[in-house]
């Protein structure tokens, strides 16, 4: 599951998603100055959503391992 995650927010992946789309749309037809404004908002968007995932996944982590540093700190207080 986490090398599915790590594809979903790699930046490869994504340009290589976006030319596929290009080169099936230019396939169909697209006029061209629909296939830019697609192109381009989704270049503008991408780098935006893959940090904002991935600065989430690293606040999850910190966030699990306090959370754990707090209860093995409580069990050895309380002798456990």
């Amino acid at each position: 599951m986490n090398k599915f995650i790590s594809k979903l927010t790699s930046r490869k992946f994504w340009i290589a998603m976006i030319s596929t789309f290009v080169g099936i749309a230019e396939l169909f037809g697209a006029k061209g100055e629909l296939v830019s404004v697609v192109v381009g908002s989704a270049l503008a968007l991408l780098p935006s959503l893959i940090y904002i995932i991935t600065e989430g996944r690293i606040d999850a982590a910190s966030a699990k391992k306090l959370a754990e540093d707090v209860e093995k700190k409580i069990d050895d207080l309380l002798g456990e």
